[in-house]
């Protein structure tokens, strides 16, 4: 009998990988909707167009969005393809937690695989 998992792990990966981009796709025309699409869901599948905002707001959004496009995560990526997935997760949350801070060590605090794992990791 021929094993049914790799193609619905393929399918289920596929679907949870494209729920935000289906969500973000809709149009956004309000521009306190992209700032909450882009925080709650990232830089990387919302379009925020920082023009949009006042000045002091607007500064803050392209300082979020530049602290986004630094981040740069440490961990390799895992051969499995199904660890892949949580990989890919796991960047984006920690994506999302340096870019939220305003401390210049964010990056360093951001890896969430040691919150998970029970490490101890140092909160100022």
């Amino acid at each position: 009998m021929m094993q049914k998992r790799p193609i619905v792990t393929f399918l289920m990966a596929a679907a949870i990988q494209a729920l935000p981009l289906m969500l973000v796709a809709q149009s956004v025309t309000d521009p306190g909707d992209a700032l909450i699409d882009a925080l709650v869901w990232g830089t990387d599948v919302t379009i925020v167009k920082p023009e949009m905002y006042t000045p002091p707001l607007r500064a803050e959004v392209e300082q979020y969005i530049r602290r986004a496009d630094a981040y740069r995560a440490k961990r390799s990526t895992p051969p499995d393809a199904e660890l892949k997935m949580v990989r890919v997760a796991q960047v984006r949350y920690e994506r999302r937690l340096a870019a939220a801070s305003g401390d210049v060590n964010a990056a360093a605090l951001a890896p969430v695989s040691e919150l998970r794992e029970g490490r101890d990791v140092a909160c100022s």
